[in-house]
């Protein structure tokens, strides 16, 4: 406990700090056995095997570990995104569209008029008010 209360300085981010503490116990195990080493051979391969189990425990850990980390993370993506869907579906249906061939499709706004046969500026408006209600809901909603 003192060592990782020595180097807590040591964490470099938030994210790291499960590969720090499991770096420092594998550190901690592994001084621990080579100086109790035995001088008799078959403790040190004892020694020795115990340690290379230990490592791949932790290793299993970090890896599963970080494995959630990612899963939590895609799940987290996706949640925005199902959320930014939802309100871009609920737009009145001029903006949503406009909103969706400008930003979803890329389309240029002298294109999007002449498809849609609108004026240029009625989608620049439209683009401009559905940005404005998308961006108010995300803030309302925290995405």
């Amino acid at each position: 406990m003192m060592k990782i209360w020595d180097k807590i300085d040591g964490v470099k981010n938030s994210k790291s700090i499960m590969a720090w503490l499991f770096q420092i116990a594998n550190n901690s195990v592994y001084n621990f056995f080579r100086r109790k080493k035995a001088r008799n051979t078959n403790d040190d391969k004892i020694i020795d095997a115990k340690t290379n189990e230990i490592k791949y425990n932790i290793e299993e850990k970090l890896h599963n570990y970080e494995s959630n980390l990612i899963a939590i993370s895609e799940k987290r993506k996706m949640l925005k995104h199902n959320k930014l869907k939802t309100i871009i579906d609920n737009l009145n249906p001029r903006y949503k569209e406009v909103y969706i061939l400008r930003f979803e499709h890329g389309m240029q706004p002298n294109n999007i008029a002449k498809k849609l046969k609108l004026k240029i500026n009625t989608v620049y408006n439209c683009i401009e008010r559905a940005r404005k209600k998308v961006k108010s809901k995300i803030e309302m909603e925290q995405i």
